[in-house]
C-alpha cells in the first residue's frame, strides 16, 4: 500500500495499481485497501479490475454489515465507460475500423474487442445480481442498473430498476 502512495504521488498509476494489486493480496479483508484499488483502477481504465474491486467489497461489507456496500460512484462511471467502448466499437463496425482504439478508446492501455466488452458486461450483470442478494436497496444503484440496461437496449430491466428506486425512495421518505 505505501509503495501504491509512491507511485500515485509520482503521477504513475499505472504502477500504483500494479502495487495495489500486491496489497489486495495480501490484505484482502481490509476495506480500504479494496476501496484505493478500485480508485486506483477508475483512474486507469481498467474496468474489469474495478468491476472485480467491487463485488470484493460488497462481499467484505456484507460480512461485517457496515457502510455503504458498493462505492456508486465508481458504478457509474463503470456503466458510463462499458456505454462509450459500446459506442466506440459501433462506431469502428460502421466505419469499417478494425480497431476500437483508432477512435481514442477509453482503454489507453489496450485494445478492446466486442469479446472484452461482452466479458465486462457479464462481469457487471453478475455484480448486480449481487447488489441486489446481499446489499440493502439504494436508489442510486438501482439508477446505474436502469442507465445501463437503457444503453444495452433491455428496456423491460430498465424499467424494472426504475420501479426499484422509485420504490426505494418512497419509502425513505414514509
Amino acid at each position: 500500500a505505501n509503495l501504491s502512495s509512491v507511485h500515485v504521488k509520482l503521477g504513475e498509476f499505472a504502477a500504483a495499481l500494479k502495487a495495489s494489486a500486491g496489497a489486495v493480496k495480501y490484505s484482502r479483508n481490509n476495506w480500504k485497501i479494496w476501496e484505493n484499488h478500485i480508485s486506483l483502477a477508475v483512474q486507469t481504465n481498467q474496468w474489469g479490475v474495478v468491476i472485480d474491486g467491487l463485488s470484493n467489497l460488497i462481499d467484505l461489507r456484507h460480512a461485517r454489515e457496515s457502510g455503504d456496500q458498493i462505492d456508486i460512484q465508481s458504478l457509474l462511471l463503470t456503466v458510463d465507460a462499458l456505454l462509450i467502448v459500446r459506442d466506440k466499437l459501433k462506431g469502428a463496425a460502421e466505419h469499417g475500423l478494425d480497431r476500437a482504439s483508432e477512435l481514442g478508446n477509453v482503454e489507453a492501455r489496450q485494445d478492446v474487442s466486442e469479446e472484452l466488452l461482452d466479458s465486462w458486461r457479464a462481469q457487471l450483470e453478475a455484480l448486480f445480481d449481487k447488489f441486489n442478494e446481499k446489499c440493502r436497496p439504494d436508489p442510486n444503484a438501482y439508477k446505474a442498473m436502469a442507465v445501463y440496461f437503457e444503453g444495452f437496449g433491455d428496456l423491460e430491466k430498465m424499467r424494472y430498476n426504475l420501479l426499484r428506486r422509485a420504490r426505494t425512495l418512497a419509502h425513505q421518505d414514509g
